[in-house]
């Protein structure tokens, strides 16, 4: 098996990651502007994208069906991130879905974050006589710069 699959994978995953984090902090910012709606349906449905308060979300609502039973309401909460709510009634049916930004910044950062700290600490762990940016075997070297990377060579 190749070596540098898993790696490039690994660097795939992060740079992804990293890319979430940002689309959700920018989300979180643009919703504390005011709402963002995006109202699209066809027929006699009419659901909405929306992005408020820190969160972004789906609803989708139902005109008028005539006399029904009476109103219920059912959903979940997971933790004040993401939810999933549905209405129906007298009147209407709708059902919202919607998930917090903020939370899904942060979880998308774990990843990035770990593996530059990881990075930065496997260079400083080299070994004397290595260069601590490339690891190059700097014995015999006398001009005081890395001729790999070119960093110089700190005493």
């Amino acid at each position: 098996m190749n070596r540098k699959r898993p790696r490039r994978l690994l660097n795939l995953l992060t740079a992804l990651s990293a890319l979430l984090s940002v689309a959700a902090l920018a989300g979180w910012v643009l919703s504390h502007h005011g709402p963002l709606r995006d109202p699209y349906g066809f027929g006699t449905a009419t659901r909405h994208l929306w992005l408020y308060d820190g969160t972004l979300g789906l609803e989708h609502f139902l005109p008028d069906h005539g006399a029904g039973a009476a109103e219920h309401d059912w959903g979940w909460n997971a933790f004040h991130v993401a939810y999933y709510r549905h209405f129906w009634g007298r009147r209407q049916e709708w059902t919202s879905c919607g998930i917090r930004l903020l939370p899904v910044a942060a979880a998308a950062l774990v990843l990035p974050l770990v593996r530059l700290v990881s990075q930065r600490l496997r260079r400083e762990r080299r070994p004397a006589g290595l260069c601590r940016k490339c690891g190059y075997d700097l014995t015999g070297n006398v001009s005081g710069v890395c001729p790999e990377c070119g960093k110089g060579v700190g005493a």
